[in-house]
């Protein structure tokens, strides 16, 4: 019977984690590949699992043992209505207004009925296992090998489902993994008998686990890391692509902690762990708020290991906190809407409050304050002021030394100069470990500081004149006093540059030089006697427009209405341009549908949010549509720039499987004025089906054929595989 429970319990979980990623992953081209899509999806998600286990708790403490087990099998079986699963075929969310709502209820319809019963699974079957007079003294081993199951279905998506099944596979080999599911539950309800032992016999740690207080500790003990996750996996993904593989690292690092204290194993005792999280926490502030790297590797992997060791610490309360098995599916009722206040806290509700992604640093230094004193840090009740007065002294500190020191930031060495304030302040907070108070509100110092350096290299710089964040992102608009220019920036990228002289206006910039890739393409490509149709996916500051000629037709589609208002209040680059300018709203690829066949001479995508990159955008599907509204001689220009990935392989692969040719140039641009300058590096491929187009290219030894990689499989709607393309060093 045991083996019966675990494999029923394995495979329930592995199937919750693997349609969650499978889900968000057929939902993200119909927004725009915006990051949001995942936070959204879990936060339904967590929901949903509330609602499951909510149902759980009902069927065991209302209906009882044999007739629970009864419905429950029947209503898995008769879920089966609902495969295979799939986004309704009229869903078409908005993009005038926020899409949450619409989400939502469409995560309802579609995988909200049979995701519910999946989730009960867990909780029924050790309710059922304590009922049955079985000799095993606790039933939460099978918590630990439901969360086995969960860690399991997450890495095997990324690793193993994605590079190799299509989308529709995975649907249908999700479907079949549920009818294997139910036949497995209907197995465990026919030969479970009622026991003789009660449930007074499987105490647990902690015989007040039913009071309010710690109820309480409960809720916060589970939102806390939920809310670490969400807003670290939004300031992953925000810069590097909202896709499956980075969504799933967080959550499997989330979920390896409840393996971990929920089997009994503690590979790192309490008080180790309490340091540990110590320093990791610093590293990441340290990185986050004052380093501000491009680099990858080393910031990620401070990342998970400081969420690791917060979900170890308080899972780790958890697992003591947990009741006897009679009050077992409240105990996951508890747990699950701690979780919930958690992720509506960082997936709703900071969007909407604040213009940046704060919760995170929140969520830091909340990771600080719920864990447990370290034995030797307690301290008399005297020192308690010293918990608040402390971290303000080491606060006022920190901004007298960043505003005598703010000459540093005008240099080349500034950033590194900094570091010297900032190394001991982290000294000082790490000292303070043993005390959470004081160590949360010194991380918080930190933050604060960090802040402020980042806004006084800001004044240096020049003014904000706007700052926004909607569901596609964070967006700022700054005069950067170096260069005498307004910029536009979209999460920690670049998108747009242009001068505030008069005679300067109208010359492009960045990504968009005219001594750069892009200046070539236009300067090659011979114009039209009746003007060039062009088509720009990805609006920014409206910085192409420069290139429009009086004779052009330019058509510019963007999904996020906020860009279009900064493009056309903060930047003059389409009020000044000479050609014909259209603007359509709404995602380019689904926009561009609608246009003629072999219609435009030109198609550009320049459609990056941040440094992530808009997956449906770059499948064989999608390069069918733009060829299809090409002109025979027409060319497509893609801007590949990214910090973090590689992506020519990909258009050499994508350009091999649909036989047309392509060229590749990387540029740095740099403006140098005074003691400052501004470089913006850019990669941009053309690619076209008329060979005789890229002749300029080809004479011009700073361009080179596009090349595919062996190996690799070309992207299509039901198959990506981002970690192949993954920047690991600078």
């Amino acid at each position: 019977m045991r083996i019966v429970f675990s494999v029923a319990l394995f495979f329930s979980a592995a199937l919750i984690f693997w349609v969650q990623p499978m889900f968000g992953k057929l939902v993200l081209p119909l927004l725009g590949g915006a990051p949001a899509v995942w936070n959204t999806c879990l936060v339904f998600f967590q929901v949903a699992l509330l609602m499951g286990y909510v149902y759980a708790h009902a069927v065991a403490g209302w209906i009882g043992f044999r007739l629970g087990s009864i419905v429950h099998s029947v209503l898995l079986g008769l879920f089966l209505v609902f495969l295979p699963l799939g986004l309704p075929p009229a869903w078409n969310p908005p993009i005038d207004s926020n899409p949450v709502p619409e989400l939502l209820m469409m995560l309802a319809s579609s995988v909200g009925v049979p995701f519910v019963a999946l989730s009960a699974c867990a909780p029924l079957l050790q309710d059922w296992y304590s009922k049955s007079g079985c000799t095993e003294p606790s039933p939460y081993f099978l918590y630990a090998v439901s969360n086995a199951g969960s860690f399991a279905g997450l890495l095997g998506y990324p690793l193993v489902v994605e590079p190799c099944l299509t989308l529709k596979e995975q649907v249908w080999g999700w479907s079949l993994g549920y009818a294997a599911v139910f036949l497995l539950i209907a197995s465990a309800a026919v030969i479970t008998r009622p026991g003789t032992r009660g449930p007074d016999l499987v105490p647990g740690p902690s015989s007040a686990a039913g009071s309010p207080i710690n109820r309480f500790r409960l809720l916060v003990l589970a939102a806390v890391p939920v809310a670490l996750l969400q807003s670290m996996t939004t300031f992953i993904t925000t810069d590097i692509a909202a896709v499956p593989l980075l969504w799933v690292a967080p959550l499997a690092v989330y979920l390896l902690s409840f393996v971990l204290v929920f089997s009994g194993v503690h590979p790192i005792p309490q008080n180790k762990q309490v340091k540990l999280q110590s320093g990791a926490l610093i590293c990441v502030v340290v990185w986050a708020f004052w380093v501000k790297s491009s680099w990858l590797a080393l910031p990620a992997v401070f990342n998970l290991f400081a969420l690791f060791v917060t979900a170890m610490l308080c899972h780790g309360e958890l697992s003591r906190l947990r009741p006897g098995a009679d009050r077992l599916t409240e105990f996951y009722v508890w747990l699950s809407l701690g979780g919930i206040l958690g992720g509506v806290f960082a997936g709703i509700v900071s969007p909407l409050l604040f213009h940046g992604v704060m919760e995170y640093p929140l969520s830091l230094v909340l990771a600080a304050l719920v864990r447990p004193h370290e034995k030797s840090g307690t301290g008399p009740r005297s020192r308690h002021s010293l918990d608040i007065l402390l971290p303000l002294l080491l606060l006022l500190a920190l901004t007298v030394g960043i505003r005598h020191l703010r000459w540093l930031l005008e240099t080349a060495y500034g950033s590194s100069s900094i570091l010297f304030l900032v190394i001991p302040a982290s000294i000082a907070v790490y000292l303070a470990a043993g005390r959470p108070v004081r160590f949360a509100l010194g991380l918080g110092a930190l933050v604060i500081a960090g802040h402020l350096s980042g806004v006084l290299d800001g004044n240096l710089r020049g003014d904000t004149l706007f700052a926004d964040r909607n569901f596609f992102g964070v967006m700022k608009v700054q005069v950067d006093r170096r260069v005498d220019a307004v910029t536009f920036s979209h999460g920690t990228a670049l998108h747009g540059s242009q001068y505030r002289s008069p005679a300067r206006k109208r010359e492009p910039t960045c990504y968009h030089s005219l001594t750069g890739p892009l200046g070539d393409v236009f300067a090659y490509v011979p114009a039209m006697p009746e003007g060039r149709r062009v088509a720009v996916a990805g609006l920014g500051a409206g910085t192409m427009a420069c290139y429009a000629d009086a004779r052009d037709h330019w058509v510019f589609y963007e999904i996020d209405p906020a860009v279009v208002g900064i493009a056309q209040n903060y930047f003059s680059f389409l009020a000044d341009s000479p050609s014909e300018t259209r603007i359509v709203p709404g995602d380019a690829r689904l926009s561009l549908r609608k246009a003629s066949d072999a219609y435009f001479h030109m198609i550009v995508l320049d459609a990056f949010s941040s440094d992530s990159i808009p997956v449906h955008l770059l499948t064989r599907e999608a390069f069918d549509l733009y060829l299809q509204k090409l002109a025979p001689s027409g060319v497509l220009v893609v801007n590949i720039t990214n910090r973090h990935l590689e992506l020519d392989g990909l258009l050499g692969n994508l350009a091999k499987s649909l036989n047309v040719r392509g060229v590749i140039r990387s540029d740095s641009f740099s403006d140098t004025r005074g003691k400052s300058s501004v470089t913006c590096s850019s990669t941009w491929a053309v690619l076209a089906r008329d060979a005789k187009v890229l002749v300029p290219f080809q004479e011009d030894s700073r361009w080179r054929e596009l090349s595919g990689r062996a190996g690799v499989r070309t992207w299509t709607d039901d198959f990506s595989n981002l970690v192949q393309f993954l920047k690991i060093s600078p």
